[in-house]
C-alpha cells in the first residue's frame, strides 16, 4: 500500500481530485474526496479527508505522473508528483528475434540487403528502455519502439532496420533510467556474409 499526500492551504472544506497523466487536461480520474459524498471504496484507490491518495496493492502500472487538484470556495489549484514503483522482476528476459531462446547468435545476410531485427524485454520495469549498438557506437536511427502492458507485466520491443556491413556485432541493451544503471543486460547478434 502507498500513501501520497496533497499538501494545501485551501481550508477544511476542500474537495480533492486525483488524476493520472501528463497534464491536468490530458489525464484520467483516479479517485476523489468531496465532503458529504458517500465514501464507498470502489477499488484500489481512495482519497482521505485531508487529500491523501491511498493506493492498495501497488502495481507497476501505478508509476507515472499523478495530479492532485484542490477546489474550495477560496481557491482552485493543482500540483503534480511523479510516482516511482520499485519492484523485483524475477522473470525478466531480454531476447533478439531469430536468436531465441538464446540471447546471442550469428545470422547470415547479404552485404547490400536491409535487415530487420527485433529486441524484446519481457517483464520490463516502467522506466526501462532498449538501446541498440553497432560495435561500441549507439544506433539511434531506423528504430521503431513498442510497449505493451498486460496486468502486472510489461513487454517492450525495439525493431531496427538497416544495412549492416563490417564485422561489428549488433547489440541490444536494456537500461533502467530510473536507477541510472547503464550496465543492464545485453543480447547480441553477429552478422556473417554468405560466401558465394
Amino acid at each position: 500500500m502507498a500513501e501520497i499526500s496533497c499538501v494545501t492551504n485551501a481550508g477544511s472544506q476542500s474537495e480533492y481530485f486525483w488524476r493520472k497523466g501528463e497534464s491536468l487536461h490530458n489525464s484520467t480520474d483516479i479517485a476523489f474526496f468531496i465532503s458529504g459524498f458517500p465514501t464507498d471504496d470502489p477499488g484500489r484507490f481512495k482519497v482521505t479527508q485531508n487529500g491523501t491518495l491511498i493506493v492498495k496493492k501497488v502495481a507497476l502500472a501505478d508509476e507515472g505522473k499523478d495530479i492532485c487538484r484542490v477546489s474550495s470556495e477560496e481557491s482552485d489549484c493543482h500540483g503534480e508528483v511523479f510516482v516511482f514503483v520499485q519492484a523485483v522482476l524475477q522473470d525478466f528476459q531480454l531476447t533478439i528475434e531469430n536468436c531465441e531462446p538464446e540471447n546471442s547468435c550469428v545470422i547470415s545476410t547479404e552485404s547490400d540487403k536491409q535487415t530487420s531485427l527485433t529486441c524484446k524485454a519481457t517483464n520490463a520495469s516502467p522506466s526501462m528502455k532498449l538501446k541498440w549498438f553497432n560495435g561500441s557506437h549507439e544506433v539511434k536511427d531506423n528504430i521503431q519502439e513498442n510497449s505493451l502492458t498486460k496486468g502486472p507485466s510489461r513487454e517492450i520491443s525495439s525493431t531496427i532496420r538497416d544495412v549492416y556491413k563490417g564485422r561489428s556485432p549488433l547489440k541490444c541493451q536494456a537500461v533502467d533510467f530510473k536507477t541510472s544503471n547503464d550496465d543492464g543486460m545485453f543480447a547480441h547478434v553477429q552478422f556473417r556474409t554468405p560466401s558465394r
